[in-house]
């Protein structure tokens, strides 16, 4: 009997994870045909997972290293250390990788992220409550809450968080089945060893957000002291077997510890405003569109505002946690996700915006390795938290058909919007870059694009390598930051400056890192067009003296002619002191408002324009770049 209720409870929990696959795929799946080259998600993170899991098969079968590449930001190279490089993803999935491809198994590994969330979450309520009901309705709300929502636009690592509730579901197990504190460790072990090789910046958030349920307990569960105690060997212990586990990253990251800096967020831009628990954004179907004018003046952007919770859930939340807070399995749960939500606020509160005043994780914000996690992804633990405390509540002894009806009308409120559901992008990679039309090993420059290059290095097989470029983490890589001209070429925000750039100073660059092509992409007619930024980018190519070998629809091949001589030390040293594009453009901006200022007062006045000018030319600072406006209004 006791086998058969065993095998019975399997096949339960094997039926939930068919039924949150099947929700995720009939929710998320592209019902339209899709090419080899297209990925779930929008923006520049999907092609670099794409590479990533690439580079696991990729480096493997050349002999290369694990942590770091020549093959992006080239000669330099980059560290992936301290990248978001999902290892642990990479490694079990490189069989399938090597046989289907990078995209499908992205896009494979996209679709599952939720419903492995469902499943992790119901099986930490089903192990706390034994009712199936209300664990997967717990499964269904932490898989598809605002936080998994957010994620699923464009961050694998972050929506790949099985391993969470795995953990809890390991503690909840072991403290009701009595386990020993080696079976508690190996199961913790594997977990968070899978966790940091998905996301460093989740296992230490889940770590320190461990520590923190440590202490609600003690405070707010006096019988369960005795359990917890129990449970604290066995926890440190599986922190130590997956530090083990993980010693070789950790030991490359320690190693490149000073890369860290330039691949982390400020929190103070990544925190929840005090509105968005309450305000929807436009991920949410109902009302998300009408309030698109406050939320996008929220801090960090769509993918991260996972605090939405809804009023009606809050109001439902906020009762029961009152009406039963001697109750430690309502008071402990509400607490915590209390507690998790005050973090997300970051080191400064924030609403609509504007900053209102310090916040609790001002405390910690700028400490080693705790500064690297952005205070908005908090939420994950807060919404694990809220989907325990209403299983607790759905299983409860009484009717529980009102319980589900009130609990279905606060879910409307997060029902998602189907114009952010079918989230599909095709990537389409230029001929030349596919066709071996360029040299194999080849160092090539791609603009005007800065985040594209990263699928199109994988889709020409790796043919080629990426000199000054490759979007593998944040921040801007040396040493080719260095250059005053470096944002103005890979930065959309500041390619309208790019008629400003000195072409002396990009044949320079150019030559200084040995490029020995450039591709500009974009159609034809682009180029035929003087204001669009290939064209700039071309006529700036040619004053730098390189010359188009190839001509396609969508790209153009440039080379230089003849080969370019390599600048020496102290000439790199002087374009290092040459104002960027932008800034110069901006002084001219400035400087051009007071000399049209000044002539119109004159003139108002009946005064001598000139005489004028030439005062404020000579007391200017800094000094007026008369040559620069001197055409338009001298």
């Amino acid at each position: 009997m006791k086998v058969t209720n065993k095998i019975t409870q399997i096949l339960k929990h094997e039926l939930a994870l068919l039924l949150f696959l099947t929700a995720s795929c009939a929710f998320y799946f592209n019902p339209e045909p899709v090419s080899a080259t297209t990925y779930f998600g929008s923006g520049p993170d999907p092609l670099g997972f794409i590479w990533f899991l690439n580079w696991r098969v990729f480096s493997a079968q050349h002999h290369l290293p694990f942590f770091f590449t020549y093959f992006a930001n080239a000669p330099a190279g980059t560290d992936l250390s301290w990248t978001t490089n999902v290892l642990s993803l990479g490694l079990l999935t490189a069989p399938l990788t090597a046989k289907f491809g990078a995209f499908a198994v992205y896009n494979g590994l996209m679709l599952a992220a939720p419903a492995l969330a469902c499943w992790g979450a119901y099986l930490a309520a089903f192990e706390l409550t034994e009712d199936y009901l209300a664990a997967l309705t717990a499964g269904l709300l932490f898989g598809f809450s605002s936080y998994m929502l957010g994620q699923l636009l464009d961050h694998l690592n972050l929506c790949f968080i099985f391993a969470v509730p795995f953990c809890l579901w390991a503690c909840i197990a072991a403290a009701k089945h009595g386990w020993g504190a080696w079976r508690l460790g190996a199961w913790l072990g594997l977990g968070l060893a899978f966790q940091f090789g998905v996301s460093q910046e989740i296992f230490a958030s889940l770590v320190m957000f461990a520590a923190i349920a440590v202490v609600v307990l003690h405070i707010l569960h006096r019988a369960g002291r005795s359990m917890l105690r129990r449970l604290l060997p066995g926890m440190a212990l599986g922190l130590g077997l997956s530090l083990v586990l993980i010693s070789p990253l950790i030991w490359d990251m320690l190693r490149h510890y000073a890369d860290a800096g330039r691949n982390v967020a400020a929190a103070k831009n990544y925190s929840t405003d005090l509105l968005g628990f309450v305000i929807p954004t436009p991920i949410d179907w109902l009302g998300g569109n009408l309030f698109k004018p406050a939320t996008k003046i929220f801090q960090g952007n769509y993918a991260e505002e996972g605090a939405y919770i809804g009023l009606p859930l809050l109001v439902l939340l906020a009762s029961l946690v009152w009406r039963n807070r001697a109750d430690p399995r309502f008071s402990v749960p509400g607490a915590f996700a209390v507690a998790a939500a005050i973090l997300s606020l970051g080191p400064y509160a924030h609403a609509l915006g504007h900053e209102m005043s310090t916040a609790p994780w001002i405390v910690a914000f700028k400490l080693p390795f705790l500064k690297s996690m952005l205070p908005m992804r908090f939420m994950l633990y807060a919404w694990l938290a809220i989907a325990v405390l209403l299983a607790t509540w759905l299983a409860a002894p009484g009717r529980k058909y009102p319980r589900y009806a009130a609990l279905a009308f606060c879910l409307l409120f997060l029902t998602p919007s189907r114009a952010y559901d079918r989230n599909w992008t095709r990537l389409t990679t230029p001929a030349m870059l596919t066709d071996r039309g360029i040299p194999p090993d080849s160092r090539i420059l791609v603009l005007p694009e800065y985040f594209n290059e990263m699928g199109y290095q994988y889709e020409s097989g790796m043919n080629f390598t990426l000199a000054a470029q490759g979007y593998l983490s944040g921040g801007l890589p040396d040493p080719f930051a260095k250059w005053p001209l470096y944002r103005t070429i890979f930065r959309e925000k500041y390619q309208p400056y790019i008629p400003m750039v000195d072409p002396h100073m990009l044949a320079a660059f150019l030559a200084t890192y040995q490029v020995q092509y450039v591709v500009l992409t974009g159609s034809a007619t682009d180029f035929a067009d003087s204001q669009t930024q290939s064209a700039e980018l071309a006529a700036l190519l040619q004053q730098a003296g390189w010359t188009a070998v190839r001509t396609d629809a969508d790209a153009r091949l440039y080379r230089p002619a003849p080969p370019q001589a390599v600048p020496d030390a102290a000439e790199i040293e002087a374009y290092m002191h040459v104002q960027r594009p932008e800034n110069r453009a901006r002084a001219i901006d400035y400087e051009t408002y007071w000399v049209r200022s000044i002539r119109s007062l004159a003139h108002l006045a009946g005064l001598n324009a000139q005489s004028l000018l030439d005062i404020y030319v000579a007391h200017a600072h800094p000094p007026l770049p008369v040559s620069a406006i001197e055409g338009e209004l001298w």
